[in-house]
């Protein structure tokens, strides 16, 4: 299997050895198809910490590999914690929250266009 068609997610980076190994694939390796979890981080930090956090990720020009994810089986209600933290980030564009909530991940899973999200 050549390198075009290793795919995978990297969940979050808290610790700085993960965000350097993170930040090395992505940077290293940008033919392999990986996209980053936002579950769990997007409701666990504090807001403002997780904005920033995310905006640092779009400016390393990382927005087509951002997917949201949830995570959670045992408190369903932060999902709509973290849907919240993504829609209230005002330095996002609507697209980039399309990409992040839909077209990332549908890209990544190969879901056909005639799917994808409306616009």
């Amino acid at each position: 299997m050549g390198q075009a068609n290793f795919r995978g997610v990297l969940g979050n980076a808290v610790s700085q050895a993960l965000k350097e190994a993170r930040n090395e694939i992505l940077c290293w390796h940008p033919s392999l198809g990986f996209l980053f979890d936002l579950a769990v981080i997007d409701w666990v930090l504090p807001r403002e910490e997780f904005h920033d956090y995310l905006r640092r990720l779009v400016r390393a020009g990382f927005g087509k590999r951002l997917m949201f994810g949830s995570d959670q089986m045992v408190w369903p209600q932060t999902i709509e914690i973290g849907i919240k933290a993504i829609e209230s980030a005002d330095f996002l564009t609507a697209e980039q929250k399309r990409d992040i909530f839909y077209n990332n991940a549908a890209r990544f899973l190969r879901i056909e266009e005639k799917n994808k999200a409306p616009r």
